[in-house]
C-alpha cells in the first residue's frame, strides 16, 4: 500500500477489541499502531492475535501492551530480497 490513508490505523492507547474492528476494516491481516502525534510506533498482525488468545489476552487491554514495538520499515524503492 503506497497511501497512508489506505492503511487501517489504530492509537496507541486503543483497546484491542478496537483493534480488531479497524484490522477487519482494512482487510490486510494487520494493523499499523500510531501514537498521538500520527508517528509509527508498532503494528499488530492476525498471528500476534493469535497468540495472545492463547494466553488468554484481555480484549480491553491497550494496544501499546500487545503490539510489536518499533517494527522494521522499508522504503519503497527498496527489493524485496533487501
Amino acid at each position: 500500500h503506497t497511501k497512508s490513508e489506505d492503511l487501517p490505523l489504530i492509537n496507541q492507547q486503543a483497546p484491542l477489541q478496537e483493534a480488531l474492528f479497524t484490522m477487519s476494516d482494512g482487510r490486510l491481516g494487520m494493523t499499523v499502531v500510531i501514537d498521538d502525534n500520527d508517528r509509527v510506533v508498532g503494528v499488530f498482525t492476525d498471528g500476534d492475535l493469535r497468540r495472545g488468545l492463547e494466553k488468554g489476552i484481555d480484549l480491553q487491554t491497550p494496544m501499546r501492551d500487545v503490539m510489536v514495538h518499533d517494527p522494521r520499515r522499508i522504503s519503497k524503492s527498496m527489493r524485496a530480497s533487501d
